[in-house]
This record gives structure tokens, sequence and C-alpha cells, in this order.
């Protein structure tokens, strides 16, 4: 793992150079949770840029790390160097350690999409609030639930009463998964190549000089798969120039 000690560095972006991209496969490019049907973007934002960069570096963190670890740079940032940090969250809620020390600059170059189509595809959620949303989402159950289960009343149509369901629930929500399913529809893009970009994202930045040594360093030797949109969007970072 990248040491998180580059992150409570003066934040002097010293450096300037260009990322590029190279999708593997087709990527679904979307910025917020809008329900029914996610749209893909053509080129990924930079909360992307720095979503992809942390997880080669092996900053896989939980939200709650990423809060205190953000309060604790925060602090030092102001304290040492009279910095106030412009460290924010994305739509979907995903809070970056980089936003100081890395400047992603717009717009992002992309190459050219060769065809646009859309795919369903399987989404988590949690929804614990007694609805028996959840319990109907859940493909999986415990097995001691199972005979419980169809022992309650049922209707005339031989359905469980929502009533009773949600009772069931209530009472044994620790034994159900955590997260239920559901299908939405989501747009997939197929990018091409082209003498300008090569088939690659060109993406320029500023950044410190011990985030461009690590950005170097993973280049070479990537400590996690790197993905962009979702972790079926494989991309690799071909090459990093100044």
């Amino acid at each position: 793992m990248v040491d998180i000690k580059l992150l409570f560095e003066a934040p002097e972006k010293v450096i300037s150079g260009k990322l590029h991209i190279r999708p593997l496969a087709p990527l679904s490019l979307v910025t917020s949770m809008p329900g029914a049907y996610y749209r893909s973007q053509s080129a990924p934002s930079n909360y992307m840029i720095y979503g992809m960069l942390e997880n080669l570096f092996g900053w896989h963190f939980h939200s709650d790390i990423r809060s205190n670890l953000l309060k604790k740079i925060k602090k030092e940032l102001k304290k040492k160097y009279k910095y106030d940090s412009i460290a924010g969250t994305s739509a979907v809620g995903f809070q970056t350690l980089l936003q100081d020390h890395l400047e992603v600059l717009n717009p992002i170059v992309s190459p050219p999409i060769l065809v646009r189509y859309d795919d369903y595809w399987t989404q988590s959620m949690k929804r614990t609030d007694e609805q028996v949303v959840h319990a109907n989402g859940t493909p999986n159950l415990d097995w001691k639930l199972i005979d419980r289960k169809y022992r309650l009343p049922k209707d005339e149509k031989r359905k469980i009463k929502e009533g009773d369901y949600k009772a069931f629930f209530k009472k044994n929500i620790k034994q159900f998964p955590t997260y239920y399913t559901t299908i939405v529809n989501r747009e997939y893009i197929e990018l091409g190549e082209d003498p300008f970009t090569k088939g690659c994202y060109q993406v320029a930045i500023n950044t410190t000089e011990s985030v461009w040594q690590a950005i170097e360093q993973i280049s070479h030797t990537p400590l996690a798969p790197s993905y962009l949109g979702n972790s079926e969007g494989w991309v690799q970072l071909e090459e990093i120039t100044i």
C-alpha cells in the first residue's frame, strides 16, 4: 500500500502531467444514482479518477475511516501550512483523500465512442426500516428462518400477508442479508481508437512530487485492478507523461 503520510505533506502541486488510461472493457460512467435508468457519461468524472488512483494505491478504506482521516488531514494542513482543505464528496457519497494534493484538469480528452447500449445491472441496496422491500429482494436467507417463514399465515393467493412478513423481518432482521438486490437498466459505452487518443482517456493533472512518484510506482506495479464507473469497467493506466 502507498503510505498515506504523503497526504499530510504540503499540498504544493508543482508537477503537471498526464495520465493515459486505456479501457479494457465496456464502461458505464454514471455519476449519480438516478433510480430506474443509469445513463453513462462519455468521460469519467474527476471523482472517478481519484477513486481509480486510490484503488491502485491500495487505499481500500471504509467510509468511517475515510471521514476520520479527512478530519486529521484537514486539521494538519491548516495547522502546518495555513491551507484550507478543498476535499469534497461525490454525488454518490465517495470521499476522496487525494483532492488536496492532486487536481484533475478538465476537460478529459476522450476516445471516440463506437456504440452505446443498455444492459441489465444488479444493484445492491439496503433498506432496514422494517419494510418488506428488503426482505423480498434477498435471494438468500438464513436456513434457520426458512421453515419459520413458510409457516407464516398466507392469503387466498398463497402469499404471506405483508403485515405478518414485516413483523417477521423486524424480529429477525439480523439474520437477513445486509443487502438486497434489484435489477436496473444501465447504459454502457464501447470506445474506439483515433490517431490522437490512441484509444486512451487523456487526463491532465497537477500534483505534488510525492503523489507523482506514487503514481509512477503503481503504474508499473499496481496494487489492485483499476476500474472506472463500476467494478466491471476495467481499465489500465497505460502511460504517464510530464
